[in-house]
C-alpha cells in the first residue's frame, strides 16, 4: 500500500472492500447451489455464483487497475482466464 497516495486511499479502500463483500456472498451463494435434475444435472443459483464471479473480477480488476498492475497469471480464483494476462516488466 506504499504505492497509493494519500488522496488514492480512500478509493483502494472502497474498491477492496467491494472484493470483500462480493467474495463473502460467492461463499453463501455456493451453500445454496441444489440440484434441479437427475441426469443430465442441473445446478439452480448457477447463474447466481456467474454473476458473483464477473462482479469479483471486475473490482479485482479494479484494484490491479489502482495499482497500474496485473493479477496474479497463477492465481486459481480467476477461472482459468488469468493465463490470457500478460505481465509487464518492471518499472
Amino acid at each position: 500500500m506504499d504505492q497509493i497516495l494519500p488522496e488514492g486511499e480512500p478509493i483502494f479502500r472502497k474498491t477492496l472492500q467491494q472484493c470483500i463483500c462480493v467474495e463473502a456472498q460467492m461463499i453463501e451463494a455456493r451453500s445454496r447451489l441444489k440440484a434441479e435434475a437427475v441426469g443430465t444435472i442441473t445446478l439452480r443459483g448457477g447463474a447466481e455464483l456467474e454473476n458473483l464471479e464477473d462482479q469479483y473480477e471486475y473490482w479485482t480488476d479494479a484494484l490491479a487497475d489502482i495499482f497500474d498492475g496485473n493479477k496474479n497469471p497463477y492465481s486459481s480464483k480467476f477461472r482459468g482466464l488469468a493465463t490470457n494476462y500478460v505481465l509487464r516488466e518492471p518499472i
